[in-house]
Parts: structure tokens; C-alpha cells; sequence
């Protein structure tokens, strides 16, 4: 569903871009979606089983172990950036374990859509060598 909700605000920003909106109705799958997984009780967010991304293939050595906690700005979709890049990447380094925190998400009648409520707990286990580019990776607000 994040992917489908990050394909209509792509399909927004390029509309608002090009000045031309996309079709009436375009979003109309994608609300009634979010719609049924809001009426299921909510879970509290310990409970979201982490989800594992396929392992990318990386050179044989020593592995090493990173834990990322990433809470984003909560402006960061006002500027259309896109946090499943961090993921992309990382994952391309080897084994990723993601799992949301859900802690700050309000009710769907509270919800803005161009702020990031949802945090990430990122574990990555990499043969890939560390270099001085991953001891000093700091992401700001």
C-alpha cells in the first residue's frame, strides 16, 4: 500500500509540475484501500513483524552489523523526497531488516498527507567493506 500511496503523490506532484492534473477518480482504489485498513483495530506498533528485503549479493568477508533508527523530518514529503531510495540503497549493500514505528501516526480524520509521521529501525548486515562514507552517514532534518 506505501508503494500505491507513493505512486499517487508522484502522480500529484507531476501534475501540479506539468499543470496537468492526473484523471478525475485516479486515486479512488487507493482511498478505499487505506479506508479498510483503517477500520481494523490498531495494533500497537512492538507488535509490526519486521519485513525482510531480499539480500543483494555482496563479496565475500568479515560481516558487519548496522542498526539505523531514522525518524524523518516531518516536512520531508514537502519537497517530494523519497525515503524508499535510503531503502533501495541499503539494500543493495545486503541483508535489510525494516521495521516501522507507527508511534506518531495520527487517526486518518488527523492525517496530513505532506507530513512524514512513520519511523524506521533498519538493521543491515553487509559483507560490503566499511568505508569512510558508512562510519559518517548522518541524516539531518
Amino acid at each position: 500500500m506505501l508503494v500505491r500511496a507513493t505512486d499517487v503523490l508522484s502522480d500529484l506532484i507531476a501534475g501540479e509540475r506539468t499543470g496537468v492534473p492526473p484523471a478525475a477518480g485516479f486515486e479512488a482504489a487507493l482511498l478505499s484501500a487505506l479506508e479498510a485498513a483503517c477500520a481494523l483495530p490498531a495494533a500497537p506498533a512492538q507488535s509490526v513483524p519486521p519485513a525482510t528485503i531480499a539480500p543483494a549479493t555482496v563479496a565475500d568477508g568479515p560481516a558487519s552489523t548496522y542498526r539505523i533508527q531514522w525518524q524523518p523530518h516531518p516536512g520531508l514529503f514537502r519537497n517530494a523526497s523519497e525515503p524508499l531510495m535510503l531503502v533501495r540503497a541499503l539494500r543493495r549493500l545486503g541483508d535489510l531488516t525494516v521495521v516501522a514505528d507507527l508511534t506518531r501516526l495520527p487517526a486518518l480524520e488527523q492525517l496530513d498527507p505532506e507530513t512524514a509521521y512513520i519511523g524506521w529501525t533498519i538493521v543491515l548486515r553487509t559483507q560490503a567493506p566499511e568505508t569512510p562514507d558508512y562510519r559518517n552517514i548522518r541524516v539531518r532534518h
